[in-house]
């Protein structure tokens, strides 16, 4: 049967862009005074456009993929979710690291990857997932290794299985606790709160939130 791998390009950018370790003339590579950080000199634009073709063959060799599809950042990614919650990802860096278009531009060109325009990448390659048999993930994004399914992670060379219901006991954790993507949950409710009302079979465990928010907010949610 062949396989398919949805690679997320948008961690292997950050790979592609990282720059060179100098050796120190010992075998080794030279690190900062305190000796906690290596040193690195900024890569040329050609070694960076050499690192991506490096990379994802790596990628593609070692999970022994079939054939694969690309997915890589584009735009208006969260519109609608800034519609929403305003303070959606606005705690991180909103600024690309240098040389992201020239990796964007690299991987649309000469790999024929996707831009994940209007939603986010991570969305765009789980629905991928659930439409193209015999696919499979290859990221380092916890987010998309806890989905459902068996998924290579590039990084560490192993894969990692998840059940889906897993997938659905992080899903409800996160609408009791909030995510780092600052989506508020339910105040001052952390991860033993969650672990401690989820504890019945999965099938009860919407309803269980959705009391819990209409318990907290006082107002009908609607259906989830």
């Amino acid at each position: 049967m062949k396989r398919t791998a949805l690679v997320d390009l948008d961690s292997v950018v950050y790979a592609c862009v990282n720059g060179n370790k100098i050796p120190d003339g010992n075998g080794g590579w030279l690190r900062t005074e305190d000796g906690k950080r290596l040193l690195y000199t900024e890569k040329t634009p050609e070694e960076v456009i050499q690192a991506c073709d490096d990379i994802l063959t790596m990628i593609l060799t070692d999970c022994s993929a079939d054939s694969y599809i690309l997915f890589i950042k584009g735009t208006d990614t969260i519109k609608d979710r800034l519609a929403v919650n305003p303070q959606y990802k606005q705690d991180r860096s909103q600024e690309q690291p240098k040389y992201w278009k020239l990796c964007s531009d690299h991987f649309v060109n000469k790999w024929g990857a996707h831009l994940a325009n209007g939603l986010e990448t991570d969305d765009a390659l789980n629905i991928c997932k659930l439409n193209v048999s015999s696919s499979f993930l290859c990221c380092v994004d916890s987010d998309l290794l806890g989905t459902e399914g068996t998924h290579w992670d590039w990084k560490k060379k192993i894969w990692v299985t998840s059940t889906k219901e897993n997938e659905e006991y992080r899903l409800w954790t996160d609408m009791i606790v909030g995510t780092h993507n600052n989506v508020k949950g339910l105040p001052r409710k952390g991860k033993k709160f969650a672990k401690s009302v989820l504890l019945g079979h999965p099938s009860t465990w919407k309803v269980i939130v959705y009391d819990l928010y209409v318990n907290t907010f006082g107002q009908n949610l609607g259906p989830m």
